[in-house]
């Protein structure tokens, strides 16, 4: 039996009933003030990136089958699992348009089928799961979230570079849904931004990365979360996920390994959510069965991840 009170290398989403926690490739449910965790989903999926949908009704995610991520839904207690998406593509970082109805995520639709090709900006109906690609060009767009509005995206922008690789995502771009050309936003003239999340009044928060490398957590001296350009919490071992708004002056994130809510409208401490989760693992022993966890073959082995995280190592 695995037993998990830290979460590294994961994403956490979540409103002011409950978390979705993302912990080695298993999703979980937690209650919103913590304590003992439910598993959702099974290792053979490899589940990364949910997004509770905003009436808190349905999980998205992506989830690893046929040889490539791609787009799943599922109820909040795990029932109901079902895929949107399929083909050879990967399919990544998943949001919710605000009104529920549509999901925004980044692709390689349109790429080879077997190299892959750039990662651009998808958006399909949940009602009609068939993608509509919106941006393509010498650039990759990552990891997008929806204005209030509804009408356009703000996603992470690596453009590439002469020696084949990207630049590592120096700017924040607006894109418009129906079509029109994108926005800059915000740049940097080093390190890389990551994981963009908008409040519901339209405040944008995002990671800022000083230096290159593609760790699933960002080290504490070159990592900070900002919000709108000001510095919310530096110091931390910041997940590289995105962080999760709870109204409009919460931030709900994970920071050295811990589930963590910042408070942005005055200082405050930081409050952690109790995060245990257990895992039963396979018997791998030659002899008897002596153990209280599963008989070898009850749980699937964890199998290496293909695919791309991050496809942002500087150039």
């Amino acid at each position: 039996m695995l037993r998990y009170r830290e979460v590294t290398g994961g994403s956490v989403t979540g409103d002011g009933h409950l978390l979705i926690v993302e912990a080695q490739g298993v999703l979980w449910r937690v209650p919103r003030r913590g304590g003992p965790a439910v598993r959702l989903t099974d290792w053979d999926l490899e589940a990364t990136a949910p997004a509770l949908s905003p009436d808190g009704g349905a999980v998205a995610l992506c989830g690893y089958r046929g040889g490539a991520f791609h787009l799943w839904l599922m109820r909040p207690d795990g029932t109901g699992l079902r895929q949107l998406t399929s083909g050879p593509w990967d399919d990544r970082w998943v949001a919710w348009s605000p009104d529920g109805t549509r999901l925004a995520f980044s692709s390689e639709r349109g790429g080879d089928p077997v190299t892959g090709g750039s990662l651009g900006l998808c958006v399909l109906d949940v009602d009609d799961p068939r993608p509509r690609r919106l941006t393509e060009g010498p650039f990759e767009d990552l990891e997008a979230a929806w204005l209030p509005d509804g009408r356009s995206l703000v996603c992470v922008r690596a453009a590439h570079t002469q020696s084949g690789g990207t630049d590592g995502g120096q700017a924040l771009v607006r894109v418009p849904v129906d079509g029109g050309p994108a926005r800059v936003l915000r740049t940097v003239a080093s390190g890389r931004l990551l994981c963009p999340s908008v409040s519901p009044a339209g405040r944008v928060a995002y990671l800022h990365l000083a230096g290159a490398g593609d760790a699933p957590s960002l080290p504490p001296d070159r990592a900070t979360l900002l919000v709108d350009g000001d510095v919310v919490a530096a110091g931390e071992d910041l997940a590289a996920a995105p962080p999760c708004w709870l109204g409009e002056d919460r931030l709900l994130y994970l920071g050295d390994g811990r589930v963590r809510i910042r408070a942005l409208a005055h200082p405050s401490p930081v409050e952690e959510v109790a995060f245990d989760a257990r895992m039963p693992v396979p018997y791998q022993g030659d002899g008897p069965y002596r153990g209280d966890g599963p008989y070898p073959g009850d749980v699937p082995s964890p199998r290496r991840r293909s695919g791309r995280r991050r496809p942002l190592d500087p150039a």
